[in-house]
């Protein structure tokens, strides 16, 4: 794991820098990202209201993207992550977004190899049900993770809420509903006001597509990465209009 950890580079990971192997201890030093995670400015000790939080968040997807586009289609041997998460993508000091904690994740050695099969893990709430269902880890189970956490931008709220009704308790249950018919009403208060239609009901339906229980229905990471710069181009030139 070691050996694959130190040859992952990319703008949208966070890299190994070192490796300690004394007294029988055995310690992984990662760069610093001074920026918390995603899910601290989400739900945490940074969670604050900014000017351009939508432009932020579009921001982050896209790097989000990028990472998880170079683990299956740049790396050699293609990875799965396994447990792409909020907390699971760090900020550094530019707000860029790189996804960490490779702890779970799994190598698909063979160039034409479609899945792992392996025992079931990751964080509830995040889950690929078919993967949880069959135990055969494929991309598709990053990106319906992606997915899950492209809804908790959109919306604002965690993946599993226990303070709400029952049948808003499960984010994907919950939202895709009122995604697929064009409602957003749903979306996070705080982005209600600085978003273009077109581009959010573009993004909320990359969503949607990415957390079809059906895997081969999802999209792959790299299209989800086409539509969501496609996305973001609609909300640029939307604030480009309003500054005119």
């Amino acid at each position: 794991q070691v050996h694959l950890l130190s040859r992952i580079r990319h703008q949208n990971l966070v890299c190994l820098e070192g490796f300690c192997y004394e007294s029988k201890q055995q310690i992984l030093v990662y760069e610093y990202l001074p920026g918390g995670s995603l899910a601290d400015y989400l739900y945490g000790m940074y969670n604050a209201i900014m000017d351009d939080w939508m432009n932020r968040k579009s921001g982050l997807l896209i790097g989000i993207s990028k990472g998880l586009e170079y683990l299956h289609n740049g790396s050699d041997p293609r990875i799965i992550h396994r447990d792409v998460k909020c907390s699971n993508i760090l900020l550094d000091k530019d707000m860029n977004a790189r996804v960490c904690d490779f702890g779970l994740s799994k190598q698909l050695v063979q160039s034409d190899a479609s899945h792992v099969t392996t025992v079931v893990k990751g964080t509830a709430g995040y889950l690929d049900p078919e993967y949880y269902s069959t135990q055969q880890l494929t991309e598709k189970s990053d990106v319906y993770s992606f997915g899950v956490v492209l809804l908790e931008l959109i919306c604002g709220r965690e993946p599993l809420c226990h303070t709400g009704t029952p049948d808003s308790f499960n984010l994907v249950l919950w939202a895709k509903p009122y995604l697929q018919a064009g409602a957003l009403e749903i979306v996070d208060d705080n982005l209600k006001g600085t978003f273009d239609g077109e581009s959010m009901r573009k993004a909320s339906m990359v969503a949607v597509r990415c957390v079809d229980r059906d895997a081969s229905e999802r999209p792959t990471i790299a299209q989800v990465l086409a539509e969501l710069k496609e996305a973001y181009s609609i909300q640029l030139a939307y604030l480009a209009s309003c500054d005119l």
